[in-house]
């Protein structure tokens, strides 16, 4: 995985039971993530979700031609024509039914005595009137087949569409850009092209796909394929900071560079397990924190004091003084003043939080 900056704030330990610490290019007053030093009051935001496609495409597409319009429709491109053709059919089938029946009531007459029908008469009906709905149906159905048979002949294809799977014709380019970091080291160009034959049914001739590899890496994250390692790494560079007149001034906080490693779980290396990372570095019990190591730290600025709530099993961090008060203060070693700046020079930190 390609190294890239992260924005975080950073601590660290010294042996005095003093903790200094290392900074960013984050400012020390920006409110850090829950686990970390407690955000500042007020209603807590949130940032949009953005959804990220691991594999993104432009295709160019071919032009229409006169060999794509002789190509058969497809089965949605006749369906309307044959479903309305075959509605029309059926609803003049029933109005036809309709006035037949109409017909046969006003020509139908009986005896002005009801009991001249017989006891059973009403059964007789019925069964005579299910026999009449089932005969009507038939002739709707019958209807609906005639008027939709033209629709189900199946077109003659030509000549050129058989041949078209077996004889390619020219060729389709397909390009893949590269991953930046490849691309600045000269590896790499910015897209790798490839060829392959193309068929008469493939309708494109160009496409450039742009892989999200973050995206990737992320899903097989969350689908437990892979581990991501996170290790923090002191660049010697300090933050610069821009002052209320407008003047850039130097500070102590230095540049932490993020290195993050993709490492595939697999029996090999026994799926990622450690040992030592399960007894020196735990990360808590149930929703309740692991909590920090009791002292003071500092980002390069600010001297905080580690803290720890326990009613909701959270550490935190409670501003002290700053930095510069700390240093002038007699009641601290020398020693102590010259291991804390070349700890903040040099030494990886000790706490970080990502913003």
């Amino acid at each position: 995985m390609p190294k890239r900056p992260a924005s975080v704030r950073a601590a660290a330990l010294l042996s005095v039971a003093f903790l200094a610490a290392a900074a960013t290019t984050a400012s020390a007053q920006m409110p850090p993530k829950s686990g970390g030093i407690p955000p500042s009051e007020g209603p807590r935001t949130s940032a949009p979700v953005n959804f990220a496609s691991p594999l993104r495409s432009f295709t160019i597409f071919d032009k229409a031609d006169e060999s794509s319009k002789q190509k058969p429709a497809s089965p949605r491109s006749r369906f309307l024509p044959k479903f309305r053709a075959g509605l029309m059919a059926e609803s003049a089938a029933r109005d036809a039914l309709a006035a037949e029946r109409r017909a046969e009531l006003a020509q139908m007459g009986g005896p002005e005595d009801p009991s001249a029908y017989g006891e059973r008469w009403a059964e007789l009906e019925e069964a005579r009137e299910e026999v009449r709905r089932g005969e009507d149906e038939v002739r709707v159905e019958m209807a609906y087949d005639r008027a939709t048979a033209r629709f189900n002949k199946p077109e003659a294809p030509s000549s050129s569409s058989t041949d078209g799977r077996r004889r390619p014709v020219g060729y389709q380019f397909v390009g893949v850009v590269n991953a930046p970091a490849e691309v600045k080291s000269g590896k790499k160009d910015k897209v790798t092209w490839y060829a392959r034959p193309k068929t008469a049914e493939s309708k494109w001739s160009v496409r450039l796909l742009h892989v999200d590899r973050d995206a990737i890496v992320r899903d097989m994250f969350v689908n437990g394929k892979v581990d991501v390692f996170g290790k923090y790494v002191n660049t010697g560079k300090t933050a610069v900071d821009v002052g209320p007149d407008g003047q850039s001034r130097a500070t102590r906080m230095p540049i932490i560079e993020g290195q993050y490693t993709a490492k595939k779980r697999s029996w090999k290396n026994l799926w990622n397990f450690s040992p030592k990372h399960l007894f020196t570095d735990s990360s808590g019990m149930l929703w309740r924190e692991r909590r920090l190591t009791p002292g003071l730290y500092t980002d390069g600025k600010v001297v905080y004091e580690s803290a720890y709530r326990y009613s909701d099993g959270r550490s935190g961090m409670k501003p002290v003084s700053n930095l510069d008060s700390f240093l002038q203060s007699s009641t601290i070693k020398t020693n102590v003043k010259e291991n804390l700046l070349q700890r903040l020079k040099e030494d990886s930190p000790d706490v970080v939080v990502e913003q």
